[in-house]
């Protein structure tokens, strides 16, 4: 029984697919070059995004992209986007150096006060588990001025 064109064209595509993606490891400079060049296009930030969450890359690629990972998971309106962010920082979240430098990055969004980036970062904090990061994180919102940063320690108070 011979194979249907469409599943022929299928498997080529995947074994193009591996191939291409094990050429872009191969020079870790140029792939942190194409990733950073992606996250500043729209229409190419899902793909950089894919490609991470996918290759789950050392720390040589994903730490000069770390901030756009993030900011694409706190500051995006594209579900998508911050779905997809999300989940490569739950893939890295055991990372120590993850850990440390999330709060750094996270930091100048606390200054707009704005709940929307409040809450993104309440449920990044929930989902990666960083419970005294999250604890302190509620505290902040508790003495928020805002009644919707407020609402926000509530809504992620331990039951």
């Amino acid at each position: 029984m011979a194979y249907s064109t469409k599943w022929l064209r299928f498997r080529q595509a995947e074994e193009e697919y591996y191939t291409s993606r094990y050429d872009l490891l191969q020079d870790k400079a140029a792939l942190v070059d194409n990733l950073h060049q992606a996250f500043a296009r729209p229409q190419d930030r899902d793909t950089a995004l894919r490609l991470l969450e996918q290759m789950t890359p050392d720390r040589a690629v994903l730490e000069p992209v770390l901030a756009q990972v993030v900011d694409t998971a706190i500051d995006s309106t594209d579900i998508t986007a911050i779905q997809l962010a999300r989940q490569i920082l739950l893939l890295y979240h055991a990372e120590p150096w993850v850990r440390s430098t999330l709060p750094l990055i996270i930091t100048p969004y606390l200054a707009a006060q704005d709940e929307w980036h409040y809450r993104r970062i309440a449920e990044l904090y929930a989902l990666v588990h960083y419970d005294e990061e999250l604890a302190c994180f509620l505290l902040l919102c508790q003495a928020s001025t805002n009644a919707e940063i407020r609402e926000i320690s509530d809504d992620f108070a331990p039951s």
